[in-house]
């Protein structure tokens, strides 16, 4: 039986509590339902890949680490986990448009609000903590059946990670030189219909339905609210359409704008990789899992940013991702040396039978194989990860410099 006395959950902040042995840190900003819960705990249960399913102990801390390297691990021992992070989309929630009065009854808590439970962390209703949902389904026992997670939280404009809070050259620049509609202030269409035209050919499905509909129509589907069969029959044109250019407006056709958006948390990601092994191999206490809870164009931006979203879509449903999904980064150890693996689940619901995608070879610099050596995983991506440094510098609009005659502006070097 494991026994847990003491342990804290922060969301989506570095923040550190007073040093207690042994605590794992879940960080997030969303909520979502049991079946996410599920997931997590499946993963504790069931293998990922060929690696042995790893025990909670490992990464809660209740084994003690053995001194790395070749000279004194047997060769015959199973890989060893030796750290996690996971990102997860919340729940099923309500449209954030509004719906016909008739639907209303099958989202009692209102728009964009989840369907079965409801916390606060990131001031948007909709994006609910989780932490306690899968700190407490996590550490139950059968003398504990619910515990009390604390949970630490930022404001949105102090939220680098899973937030985009800064006004940004970059994406004005893109949207300046591919949409440049979507910047007219006396610009009276919604952003879908003006990005739609930009991006041409205008889809045929919109004819039929209305764009700003989609999020109504693919959450009430998702939710098994009764829809129409017309939008039964074209669910599946309504939702890639619908994807392409939600993708659009949150920057995943550029490089540039991928790395500003979503690079600060990809290189905490990879700088989380590279501290957990060094801690490792110093013997020094360690956190040992990571969660981030959070939405789908986040999920949609990770995903991009390791290079793996094309192969997702070209293998499932063209759709942003789906309630519930989940990416697992696993940082493993064999013979001494450390590998990773880079997991996703892509379906809402988890069977019994569920099995993770395996996309480590789909990384950048992994050349295929199934376990991607630390230095080459950290190495993946370094034209989509950034600093806040960096950040603020490809975001920073040039500066008005005024002289005697005139006023003029000067532009950064980059």
């Amino acid at each position: 039986m494991l026994k847990f006395s003491n342990f804290n959950i922060s969301i989506f902040t570095d923040f550190q509590f007073p040093t207690i042995p042994k605590v794992p840190v879940i960080l997030g900003i969303a909520a979502i339902s049991s079946l996410a819960v599920v997931g997590l705990i499946l993963y504790f249960t069931l293998p990922t890949s060929s690696e042995p399913a790893p025990k909670f102990e490992a990464l809660v801390g209740g084994n003690k680490s053995t001194t790395p390297g070749p000279s004194t691990e047997d060769p015959n021992k199973p890989p060893k986990l030796i750290f996690a992070q996971a990102l997860f989309r919340h729940g099923a929630r309500a449209p954030d448009k509004g719906y016909p009065p008739e639907v209303a009854k099958y989202f009692p808590r209102g728009r964009g609000q989840l369907t079965d439970m409801k916390w606060f962390s990131r001031r948007m209703d909709r994006v609910l903590s989780t932490a306690s949902t899968v700190g407490a389904a996590m550490f139950r026992n059968p003398k504990q059946k619910y515990t009390s997670v604390a949970i630490q939280t930022e404001n949105d404009r102090d939220n680098f990670l899973l937030n985009f809070p800064i006004p940004c050259k970059v994406k004005t620049d893109y949207r300046n030189k591919t949409c440049p509609d979507l910047l007219r202030k006396d610009n009276k269409e919604d952003k879908y219909t003006t990005a739609l035209k930009c991006l041409g050919p205008w889809p045929s499905i919109f004819n039929k339905f209305n764009v700003t509909d989609s999020d109504m129509y693919i959450n009430m589907v998702r939710n098994g609210v009764p829809v129409s069969q017309e939008v039964r029959d074209n669910y599946a044109e309504i939702s890639k359409e619908f994807m392409k250019v939600r993708n659009y407006l949150n920057g995943l056709y550029s490089r540039e704008y991928i790395q500003v958006k979503f690079g600060v948390l990809v290189d905490k990601i990879l700088r989380d990789m590279e501290t957990a092994w060094e801690r490792y191999q110093r013997k020094i206490h360690k956190r040992k899992f990571r969660v981030y809870s959070t939405q789908d164009w986040v999920m949609s931006g990770i995903l991009s940013a390791f290079g793996v979203h094309e192969h997702i879509l070209a293998h499932g449903p063209q759709e942003e991702p789906n309630y519930n999904t989940l990416i697992l980064v696993e940082l493993w150890k064999k013979n001494g040396i450390p590998y990773v693996k880079f997991l996703y689940k892509p379906e809402e619901e988890t069977q019994l039978d569920h099995k993770l995608m395996d996309l480590t070879g789909v990384i950048p610099g992994c050349d295929g194989k199934k376990k991607c050596s630390l230095k080459r995983f950290n190495n993946c991506c370094d034209n989509t990860r950034a600093s806040k440094r960096t950040q603020k510098k490809l975001c920073a609009f040039p500066k008005p410099v005024t002289t005697n005659s005139s006023t003029m502006i000067t532009h950064n070097s980059r």
